[in-house]
Parts: C-alpha cells; structure tokens; sequence
C-alpha cells in the first residue's frame, strides 16, 4: 500500500479495518484513475473502488462459495462469477 496516494491508502484502510487486502488494481476509466481492492475477512470479503483522490465510490459485499464469488449488488441483485 506504501505505492498508492496517501488520499487512498486512508480511505482504503478506513474502509478495511481490520480487514485483509488481499489485492489492489490501479485502473484508468476515461479520465479517471481508479483503485479496486478485494479484501477478506474470514470467508467474507469486500471489493472496494477508490478514486485516484480517495472518494470511495463503490464498497460491495462479496461472498464466496467453493468455486465461485458471488457479488451483491446495492440494488438486492446477485452476480455470480468463476474464480
């Protein structure tokens, strides 16, 4: 984490806790940088994207099965997808 800009590093350690990072991906959309990060909590995890300027924009539950990550959508819709 000692890569990403310091407004990100916060918002993704305030938005983990005590949490695992078990990855981030740096990715440009348009104009925007953006920064996805997966991180667990025992068999619970959670997909976060930050904004190169650190505003969280999308914090979503995902659940795991044996071999496939179900991810819950805010609007109450599931979609499921191979690891």
């Amino acid at each position: 984490m000692d890569d990403l800009p310091k407004a990100v590093e916060k918002t993704l350690r305030l938005e983990s806790g005590d949490g695992e990072v078990r990855e981030i991906v740096k990715k440009r959309e348009r104009t925007l940088v953006v920064y996805e990060a997966q991180v667990g909590i025992s068999d619970l995890g959670y997909a976060i994207r930050i904004a190169g300027g650190g505003r969280l924009l999308r914090k979503v539950l995902v659940k795991e099965a044996s071999d496939q990550t179900k991810v819950h959508n805010e609007d109450g819709s599931t979609v499921e997808r191979e690891r």
